[in-house]
């Protein structure tokens, strides 16, 4: 048993009230920023596409290609391959991208995203269609690629947004809302691979892809909108 240990008299005992306090005011903080909020809401369906093109991607290569027989490789090691060359090539991407650009200047995040949703979204809808086996592994390493050097970039443009008070409440929401996103969503997608087929359920992928883009252009336009009044 421990020694010396003295618990906090009950009375004094303020964990769950700090608790509800912070969240309560991280909640706020978000709700008072049209741009947060916008990109908690991007977060969500960033989740429910994510979820299921995860799981499906590599049934609709099973069921649709042959893999090539080089070296008389089984699908298993082709899968492996690719795992591999996603995990080395996103940590070069990632690496490249914060090289090349200052992610922390005012508007460039918004326009890394912008673009990058709109690769993500493309990729997604050229997988779901392609017959050529080569574009189709393209398409994933696209989307691997995509996902993992954008991620220190939606943190940086959270940075920017958020109070130091804020930020661990505000970085939470916004994992939670990947997460909701997942559980929510993420198994209509499935049930739409069933009931219908895989493709079509990686097509719904693209498309739920398509309000963050919409969302995406609307902060664009206010910004500019912004910048113009700034300028008079």
């Amino acid at each position: 048993p421990e020694r010396g240990f003295t618990p906090t008299p009950r009375s004094e005992r303020q964990t769950w009230s700090s608790m509800k306090t912070t969240l309560s005011s991280g909640i706020t903080a978000v709700r008072m920023h049209h741009v947060l909020m916008a990109v908690i809401v991007i977060e969500l369906f960033y989740g429910a596409s994510s979820e299921p093109f995860d799981r499906l991607w590599g049934k609709h290569m099973l069921d649709s290609f042959a893999f090539p027989a080089i070296w008389n490789l089984n699908f298993v090691v082709w899968f492996g391959i690719i795992e591999v060359i996603v995990l080395v090539f996103g940590i070069g991407a990632t690496a490249l991208l914060r090289r090349a650009v200052d992610v922390d200047l005012a508007g460039v995040p918004l326009r890394i995203l912008t673009g990058a949703n709109g690769l993500t979204m493309g990729a997604a809808l050229v997988f779901a269609l392609s017959g050529n086996f080569a574009l189709s592994v393209s398409m994933v390493l696209l989307t691997a690629l995509v996902r993992s050097a954008t991620g220190p970039v939606v943190d940086a443009w959270l940075n920017q947004m958020v109070e130091s008070r804020y930020k661990a409440t505000v970085f939470s929401l916004h994992s939670q809302s990947n997460a909701f996103g997942q559980v929510v969503l993420g198994p209509v997608m499935g049930g739409i691979a069933i009931l219908t087929s895989v493709r079509a359920a990686l097509i719904g992928v693209a498309i739920l892809l398509v309000p963050p883009q919409g969302i995406y252009a609307w902060l664009g336009l206010r910004r500019s909108e912004g910048d113009s009044e700034k300028q008079k």
